[in-house]
């Protein structure tokens, strides 16, 4: 019974058995990271690529007792999700 199995695949060229799928696996990296690194080239930064965009964020904050808190954080975050004041 083994044998009729192993007898299966001995016309199959084992390079391109295992090595398509492998391939074809790496070419999809590169294409999500190419993709990637379009969108934060396109959406993160700014248009002659000097700085990372941020967002200003403002909003009330309804507190336990009812009070409402204004909260504003100027250029607090990046459009990509990176800090930006971070260093890196």
């Amino acid at each position: 019974m083994a044998t009729e199995i192993t007898n299966q695949f001995s016309g199959l060229d084992m390079s391109s058995l295992i090595g398509g799928p492998l391939q074809a696996d790496c070419n999809a990296q590169l294409q999500l990271a190419n993709a990637t690194a379009n969108f934060i080239q396109t959406v993160g930064m700014q248009e002659d690529n000097s700085a990372v965009r941020t967002v200003d964020f403002k909003y009330e904050q309804i507190k336990e007792d009812g009070a409402t808190q204004k909260n504003e954080y100027p250029n607090s975050a990046s459009c990509c999700g990176k800090d930006s004041k971070s260093s890196n």
